[in-house]
């Protein structure tokens, strides 16, 4: 499952993204609304956590 997290506290995503990647999910991450739209326009995910 790929999920993208979408916050600007770096400490936070960072957190949040080991996590998931422990469960062996995909993680990327998007600091503001901007690059969050970038990157939905480029790939598909299957949940947008914000």
């Amino acid at each position: 499952m790929k999920i993208l997290v979408i916050e600007d506290e770096k400490a936070l995503s960072d957190s949040i993204c080991t996590y998931l990647k422990g469960h062996r999910y995909v993680c990327e991450v998007a600091a503001d609304f901007d690059t969050a739209i970038k990157k939905t326009e480029i790939h598909d995910y299957d949940c947008i956590l914000l």
